[in-house]
């Protein structure tokens, strides 16, 4: 028993002289290379150790080939850098996830607009449009975004605003600053003899949410500029798009959720809720009741065609829309079902039959028909997109991203007549230029909507929006009551730092 330690021993010392002659020269191998390549160096299942070294050595003789390759290149002309394709590697960086980073991204913007309304003669008070439509007035609204971007699984938005406005009437005002919803608006009043202006702030957007690869959501206060409809944006011209815009964010809501999954390119589910201000409520002297927004929308693509289903409660009645898309690549042929399923006015079907084809290099066009199941003949409302039973609508207003600067009208209020015919063009002038022409009319010749754009990027991180726009008889009775012909003038101007 005795002599059974010391065998044990010089086992053990004989199993560590082995251990070393082994490891003693592959560290010294190990030592050589930098250890940024250590994963690179270690064996694979199945792979021998020697070629991986072997493949060090021909790395190291790779910068003798990279300088007859660059030689090579410099006899290329060099391609001019495109800016949109920059635009869209910048975004697709950003939006890589990557578990652990911690940059945070400041992106203030100031905007300073411009918008006047300019009227042939005042409304009486029996009008169903807010008098104050009918007086000239400016907008100047500097405004400040913030978007951190910390980690992969963590957003937010913050969004200061504030106007400043020549109203000449105060309960307008007080009504425009009532129908957002918010209370963390604050409107402040200063009046100087007959003019009363006005100066209002507040946070238009303030959220934060969670982002993954297929899963993202956020939860949080967003007041967007759109008015009453979810659906509908006729007049954006800076970002045009079919009558039918299904995207559940151009919900008005105070208080907003917004989820979205993301299954791959053939289907994608977007579910949003908020809380919108209750128009009878609004009427009735209470401003900060609410109705309930409830949209969701599934959409995808399978090969040349393109589709988009989207139904909910927005405010009191259920809605339902479709839209699909054939893009066979030199044209796009798409077509839009809207239907309100509530009861009285808003019980109408829009259907619209839309073509987008370039004519030019730089030049694109879209001719869009829009009908209307249930117009409105009654001789009250004959002539006018509003409908009978229908709020005033609220004032116009710039959006303070500057991609939205048109009428906060509902889509009952511009579809109200049994057709309309829509004409778009946009033309690339260069990079930094472009410009888009819109008109509606009615088959009867009456042209209802004309507006011409123009956007310039005048340095890398500042962009200057101009746009004028014209109604004609956009309110009038048969006995010729009272009619206006607004038009108007917007200039934006945003630097993104």
């Amino acid at each position: 028993m005795k002599s059974g330690r010391p065998v044990c021993f010089g086992g053990v010392c004989g199993w560590i002289s082995v251990l070393m002659i082994v490891l003693i020269p592959w560290v010294t191998v190990g030592t050589q290379e930098s250890y940024f390549d250590a994963e690179r160096l270690s064996p694979r299942k199945g792979e021998p150790q020697r070629p991986e070294r072997h493949t060090t050595r021909r790395a190291e003789k790779r910068p003798v080939q990279a300088e007859s390759v660059r030689k090579q290149d410099a006899q290329v002309p060099a391609k001019k850098p495109d800016p949109e394709q920059n635009k869209n590697e910048r975004t697709a960086v950003a939006t890589e996830d990557k578990p652990g980073n911690q940059s945070t991204t400041w992106q203030p913007d100031l905007v300073i607009y411009s918008l006047a309304h300019v009227s042939q003669s005042r409304l009486p008070d029996s009008a169903p449009f807010p008098a104050v439509l009918a007086a000239n007035r400016t907008w100047l609204r500097p405004s400040l975004q913030w978007e951190p971007d910390w980690g992969w699984n963590f957003m937010g938005a913050l969004d200061l605003d504030t106007v400043f406005s020549n109203y000449q009437q105060s309960p307008e005002f007080e009504h425009y600053w009532s129908a957002q919803g918010s209370s963390l608006w604050l409107p402040l009043a200063i009046r100087q003899r007959a003019a009363t202006y006005q100066l209002g702030a507040g946070f238009q957007r303030l959220y934060a949410g969670w982002r993954g690869r297929h899963f993202q959501f956020r939860l949080g206060r967003q007041e967007l500029d759109w008015g009453h409809s979810p659906l509908i944006r006729p007049l954006d011209l800076f970002t045009p798009t079919g009558p039918f815009t299904i995207n559940p964010e151009d919900v008005q809501a105070a208080d907003l959720l917004h989820a979205e999954w993301i299954f791959g390119q053939r289907l994608q589910l977007q579910y949003t809720g908020g809380f919108v201000p209750a128009h009878s409520s609004r009427a009735a002297g209470s401003p900060r009741a609410q109705d309930l927004n409830s949209i969701w929308r599934a959409s995808g693509q399978a090969g040349k065609w393109k589709y988009a289903l989207l139904g909910g409660q927005h405010t009191r009645d259920p809605v339902l829309a479709g839209e699909l898309t054939y893009a066979p690549g030199d044209f796009e042929l798409y077509t839009a079902w809207l239907g309100w399923l509530g009861d009285g006015s808003r019980n109408q079907q829009l259907v619209s039959l839309g073509l987008r084809r370039d004519l030019l290099q730089n030049l694109e066009s879209r001719l869009e028909l829009i009908a209307n199941s249930s117009p409105d003949t009654s001789s009250s409302a004959r002539g006018s997109w509003a409908p009978a039973n229908a709020q005033p609508p609220l004032p116009a207003y710039p959006s303070a991203r500057g991609d939205q600067a048109y009428s906060n009208a509902s889509p009952t209020e511009f579809m109200k007549a049994p057709l309309l015919v829509q004409l778009l063009f946009n033309y690339q002038w260069s990079d930094d230029l472009k410009s888009a022409f819109l008109c509606i009319g009615d088959p009867d010749g009456k042209t209802v909507f004309t507006g011409l754009s123009l956007t310039w990027n005048v340095f890398e991180q500042s962009t200057l929006r101009a746009g004028i726009w014209y109604f004609d008889d956009l309110n009038r009775d048969d006995a010729g009551e009272y009619s206006r012909r607004p038009s108007s003038l917007y200039l934006s101007y945003g630097w993104r730092f």
